[in-house]
Formats: structure tokens, C-alpha cells, sequence
């Protein structure tokens, strides 16, 4: 099972994002739990937080990352 929470403001393009997911599997990967923070400004989309814990090991990628539309020149 898992939990989320959203928040967003439709009329100025913004909003916030919460995921916990417990036991989750990817490709041959099997996690004790996964979570991530995100947020949503304008056309950009930043994950502020990642965790991925296993049975012996926690990944926690440094720094947010983020992704949004190419700069018009």
C-alpha cells in the first residue's frame, strides 16, 4: 500500500506533491519503501526529495532535479 498527498493551484500554475510507497518493485528490484517530495511551478516540475530504501541499503539522490520546457530564444 501506499500514500500521497496533492495540493494545487490550477490559476497560478503551482502546487505540491507527497508519494510513500511500501514493498515496491521495479524490474527485478524489490524496495522496503519508496518516497519522494515534488513540486510544481509554472512549467517546471522539481523532485525535491527521493528515497529508496532496501532490506540493506538506502539510495537518497543529492539535490533536487528538475525538468521544464526548453527556453524559448
Amino acid at each position: 500500500m501506499g500514500e500521497a498527498s496533492l495540493a494545487l493551484n490550477l490559476e497560478q500554475r503551482q502546487g505540491r506533491a507527497t508519494v510513500e510507497v511500501a514493498g515496491p518493485r521495479f524490474s527485478g528490484l524489490q524496495g522496503r519503501s519508496l518516497s519522494g517530495a515534488f513540486r510544481w511551478e509554472r512549467d517546471v516540475v522539481r523532485l525535491e526529495r527521493a528515497v529508496l530504501e532496501q532490506a540493506a541499503s538506502r539510495c537518497e539522490p543529492p539535490g533536487p532535479a528538475r525538468r521544464g520546457t526548453p527556453a524559448l530564444v
